[in-house]
């Protein structure tokens, strides 16, 4: 059976073979493979389990249907799956509250200076990378940028995302409604969801877009090409964290 392009990209093509899921090995890869096995010993099945390497060298990960990617996106468009994807957040945290990275484990990214003994972060939890039946999510993808740090994290990168944390012309395509939503009321929705209180929670998100910028201008000094990982988009990256330090009181 030929191949499945899974993602067409070529800094990082994913491929179905055999009924797997085949990616470029990356200096994260062992280390998210632990991570990956850890939830699959604590019964988390929403996440991809580990295979191995094939003999092309690349990481073999189970297939999850469903779906998912920047069409995925708007899914939580919808007040119902908005809260299904705090939920599934917090699950997730449940998860890997008790996780310990080994050590001398290389992430791709370098624990926060307030990461806790025991627990991690996905690093990238946004609603492309959650593969979705209707308004459920039932899987969880792309760990690359898992790194110990608090949840709380977690928590401001995915508000950024879903509420989102954006302009009129960000909002409308990345949510891919006309009218603009009650940001407030959604940020109130996913908090209550996920069981956090909003005290400071739109200050974390802030700050979260800003480290976020941070952190690909570091992957890219450590050598990770992509187009995310462009000097146009770390631009963008660093726009997007000035125009929501300038529009906070949307949020609130």
């Amino acid at each position: 059976m030929d191949p499945v392009v899974l993602q067409d990209d070529e800094h990082c093509p994913v491929l179905l073979v055999d009924g797997t899921v085949r990616r470029r090995r990356r200096w994260w890869s062992t280390a998210v493979h632990h991570l990956l096995s850890y939830l699959a010993d604590v019964g988390f099945a929403e996440a991809p389990r580990p295979l191995g390497f094939d003999k092309d060298g690349r990481e073999m990960l189970t297939f999850i249907e469903g779906d998912s990617g920047s069409a995925a996106g708007r899914r939580v468009a919808s007040t119902t799956a908005l809260v299904e994807f705090a939920v599934f957040l917090r699950r997730f945290h449940d998860a890997v509250r008790d996780y310990v990275p080994p050590p001398g484990a290389d992430w791709a990214l370098p624990a926060t200076p307030d990461a806790p003994p025991a627990g991690i972060c996905h690093g990238d939890f946004a609603p492309w990378n959650v593969v979705w039946s209707g308004d459920a999510p039932v899987g969880i993808l792309d760990f690359d940028l898992a790194h110990p740090g608090p949840a709380n994290h977690d928590v401001a990168y995915a508000l950024a995302y879903s509420v989102p944390f954006r302009d009129d012309a960000d909002t409308r395509r990345m949510l891919g409604v006309d009218q603009i939503p009650d940001r407030r009321h959604r940020v109130r929705v996913f908090a209550d969801a996920y069981g956090v209180d909003t005290d400071g929670l739109v200050e974390r998100v802030v700050a979260r877009q800003l480290k976020y910028a941070h952190d690909v201008e570091l992957l890219r000094e450590r050598g990770l090409v992509a187009g995310w990982t462009s000097p146009e988009s770390i631009a963008r990256n660093h726009q997007i964290a000035a125009w929501l330090a300038r529009h906070q009181h949307l949020f609130r």
